[in-house]
């Protein structure tokens, strides 16, 4: 398929981070298409990025880690966290015996180590819990693996005319990215939220529109609020079950938000650029904020954003269903079929596809042909 023969030149000049967010939506897919030829394509994209991923791998005393890209040195946490979800999610789906595309899953099952997925998955997540974490978060990562030299965290804030004004890491995705990470891996997030509390600490005050706003910036110390490092802050939060706490930051969203509900990329002191400010219309800040409202589950949060949907798909929101779920006062143990027909919508394969993801997003889930609440859905939701 295309995407799989497109994958070799997009990895070749990619980071992991970005391959990672790529091949999370992949397997997302793959777990709830019916269609056969676009679950073979999903398949061998995934396949092909784990191969990639595996010429970046290393291990030392015990741990596990990948590099940045082909040819560096660079180790960051933050990769490292979408790599163990990565393997785990490919892990978990090859040992489904209810995935719906487990015959294309089975005709591949003999192009790689399965239980190899899971073991380096693990030791993965030894060096970041033990190797990474300082006692109140985690560090960026390494420079320069071979030197073990760790980058260092500059909070400074520098005008932008300073040598020092690119070039820092003190940046807050190792903090929000592993409990969402945790999810999409099966694992509990709660075990990877130890820094959520020193990111909320390292907040900043702005003021937008005659208002002053808290939130994150994209480098820490800065006057900025980062749209996207916020909505997958919000994320986070609401993986864990801080409500509270994402709430203020949803406020903060809202307020760099336009009219047509696009989210600005950074807001900040004027008199510097990206990425302290860049008040532009930003699709990866517009769409984790789609996942922080509740529309979408947090796996589905990638850097390449959420494709809008056309046709009646567009109405399948989290907030539609789950209204509706509610007006039908359904017992567990409904079709997608039946609940298709209370929608009013026909029966077609987007249809089908954007209903089963949401429910999903949900957390229910479907057994023997019905879907079951067994994650204790909100039945009266907050419209945001």
């Amino acid at each position: 398929g295309e995407v799989a023969r497109n994958l070799p030149d997009e990895q070749a000049a990619s980071f992991v981070g970005a391959n990672m967010a790529f091949g999370h939506a992949l397997l997302n897919l793959l777990e709830v298409t019916k269609d056969q030829e676009l679950a073979e394509q999903l398949l061998k994209g995934a396949l092909g990025l784990h191969e990639w991923l595996n010429s970046l791998y290393n291990e030392e005393e015990g741990y596990g880690y990948v590099t940045a890209k082909t040819g560096s040195n660079q180790v960051w946490t933050e990769y490292n966290q979408r790599a163990f979800a990565f393997y785990y999610q490919l892990y978990n789906q090859f040992n489904d015996q209810n995935h719906k595309n487990k015959n294309v899953l089975d005709e591949h099952r003999g192009q790689l180590n399965i239980s190899q997925l899971k073991e380096r998955a693990d030791k993965i997540i030894r060096f970041i819990q033990e190797e990474m974490w300082t006692g109140d978060h985690y560090l960026v990562g390494y420079t320069d693996v071979s030197k073990k030299e760790l980058a260092k965290e500059d909070f400074t804030d520098y005008a932008k005319g300073d040598p020092k004004y690119w070039g820092r890491f003190a940046w807050g995705y190792p903090q929000y990215l592993g409990p969402i990470m945790a999810k999409i891996a099966g694992l509990n997030p709660k075990e990877f939220a130890g820094g959520l509390d020193w990111l909320l600490a390292h907040q900043s005050e702005v003021n937008v529109n005659g208002e002053n706003y808290k939130g994150l910036p994209r480098w820490f110390g800065t006057p900025s609020l980062w749209g996207k490092g916020m909505a997958e802050t919000v994320v986070s939060l609401q993986t864990v079950g801080r409500q509270k706490d994402a709430e203020g930051i949803l406020n903060t969203l809202a307020a760099l938000q336009d009219e047509s509900g696009g989210v600005l990329e950074a807001y900040g002191d004027q008199s510097r650029i990206w990425p302290i400010n860049f008040p532009y219309l930003s699709i990866e800040a517009t769409s984790p904020l789609l996942v922080a409202a509740g529309n979408f589950g947090a796996k589905f949060i990638a850097d390449s954003g959420l494709a809008k949907t056309s046709s009646d798909a567009a109405m399948l929101t989290g907030e539609v269903v789950q209204l509706k779920l509610k007006e039908l006062e359904v017992r567990p143990g409904f079709t997608t079929d039946y609940l298709l027909e209370q929608l009013n919508l026909p029966k077609t394969d987007e249809n089908i596809q954007s209903l089963e993801a949401t429910l999903i997003g949900l957390k229910y889930t479907e057994i023997d042909g019905q879907w079951q609440n067994v994650g204790g859905i909100d039945m009266n939701p907050t419209m945001m």
